[in-house]
């Protein structure tokens, strides 16, 4: 999938689908976070959310993104 995002670019998003290297880079904070790597979710979020291709992201995927690495963030997750 990275390779695909990669290739799609993450620059204007014409048909709106919210799929690029921003979408597969918030994946994967979700998923260092699911795999107990709280360190490594935490610092690719807070990178994320500093580049440019997040504010290009529809708000309500921004918004789910939010709600899945807040977990991150809390003690004993």
């Amino acid at each position: 999938m990275a390779g695909i995002a990669e290739r799609a670019g993450g620059g204007p998003d014409p048909y709106r689908t919210g799929f690029g290297p921003d979408a597969v880079e918030l994946a994967r904070v979700v998923a260092a976070a699911e795999l107990g790597d709280v360190g490594e979710a935490v610092r690719r979020h807070e990178a994320a959310v500093r580049r440019e291709g997040w504010r290009r992201l529809p708000a309500e995927h921004r918004a789910a993104h939010l709600v899945d690495a807040a977990r991150a963030y809390l003690p004993g997750w």
